[in-house]
């Protein structure tokens, strides 16, 4: 099974990234892609979390990869992370629907253009906003 973070440079996805491996819940075999936004800091972070994540689990560590778009990862599960989370300016859900929602519809847009079947799996806020996008472009059975 091979599995894409999007947006894996945040905290959130970090911490799913490092823990799939230690886990062990994926086997050395499968590939973990580690998807962030095309251009700026997001990008070049992915460098260095790939590294840290080789260097940490070297011994049970599947193939890492890299890159800023989703369609060309062949995942079989899609983790959505991405996205702004509540901060002292962005104070409640409809400010994080209005940042979010370009986020989502990109993410959603490219998942469904995915080759395979995929399961997405979504803990980006607003849910209920996430959710009504990806359905709206990725198949029901695969979300």
């Amino acid at each position: 099974m091979d599995v894409a973070i999007v947006g894996a440079t945040g905290s959130c996805g970090r911490q799913v990234a490092a823990q799939l491996i230690e886990r062990s819940l994926l086997p050395e075999t499968a590939t973990l892609h580690l998807v962030g936004h095309k251009g700026g800091a997001h990008e070049s972070e992915l460098w260095g979390l790939r590294a840290d994540l080789s260097d940490a689990f070297a011994n049970q560590s599947p193939n890492i990869e890299v890159g800023t778009d989703i369609v060309g990862s062949d995942a079989d599960v899609v983790v959505m992370m991405a996205g702004a989370t509540v901060t002292r300016q962005t104070k409640d859900r409809a400010a994080l629907a209005k940042i979010n929602r370009e986020i989502f519809s990109e993410v959603a847009e490219s998942t469904g253009k995915m080759r395979r079947d995929v399961t997405v799996i979504v803990q980006s806020n607003p849910i209920e906003l996430s959710l009504s996008i990806f359905g709206q472009h990725v198949p029901r059975a695969n979300s």
